[in-house]
């Protein structure tokens, strides 16, 4: 087996990189495929994260030429600069169901770490704000929700094997339609619309919407 990492250059890897997670969840219905044309921008020199960070992606390949896993580990200086930490991000991470073939991955990743002069790692977190914050560890049988992870059942005893450990549980949860709020939250709600001056738009179109999405980008990037 072999680990490497992938050169910004190197398109063939890149797309192997990210056609890795489509051989291994090919028979997983709940797994929700991401936009390969996305994915690929984050090889991108002009890749946005790259304005502040920096990254480097590992593949791990049998000596038959066979993708075993896959890591990605980042240096984000903005987040470091403001918790006046030394921490890096893994991210990307998909593998085999084989402890050595996720020790190697790691290893690699650490060493590349340690060469970036961080003491800590901290994942599965990804590039920006809200992309790929943690790991599956419950409730396997459902699609994730918007947002949220997927990912087999034996990664959290590999990644755990790495020596991380957990920092919090979050939570998502599955709403049928037909569930009724009850009264008690409706006239809350209402009084609070009416102290506040509170009020929920009804968007009928697209051109209703697109009106308020600059105050929805302010008062998102604000928030």
């Amino acid at each position: 087996m072999e680990i490497f990492q992938i050169s910004a250059k190197d398109r063939r890897s890149q797309n192997t990189f990210i056609e890795f997670p489509f051989k291994l969840y090919r028979n997983t219905p709940q797994w929700v495929p991401p936009i390969k044309s996305d994915m690929r921008q984050v090889f991108r020199p002009h890749y946005a994260f790259y304005q502040y960070g920096e990254a480097a992606f590992f593949l791990a390949i049998s000596k038959s030429g066979e993708v075993l896993g896959r890591l990605a580990v980042a240096n984000n200086h903005r987040y470091n600069h403001f918790h006046k930490t030394k921490t890096a991000f893994f991210y990307y991470f998909e593998c085999i169901e084989d402890d050595q073939v996720a020790n190697a991955l790691f290893a690699k990743g650490f060493e590349w770490v340690e060469h970036q002069g961080l003491d800590s790692v901290l994942g599965p977190k990804g590039f920006t704000v809200l992309d790929g914050f943690g790991l599956l560890i419950k409730g396997f049988e459902h699609r994730p929700a918007f947002g949220q992870a997927y990912n087999p059942q034996y990664y959290a005893e590999l990644i755990e094997s790495q020596g991380f450990t957990k920092v919090k549980d979050n939570f998502s949860a599955w709403v049928d339609k037909s569930v009724e709020v009850p009264e008690k939250i409706v006239r809350a709600a209402e009084l609070v619309k009416k102290r506040r001056g509170y009020s929920v738009p009804l968007f009928k179109s697209k051109a209703d919407l697109r009106k308020v999405v600059n105050d929805i980008q302010k008062l998102y990037n604000e928030s």
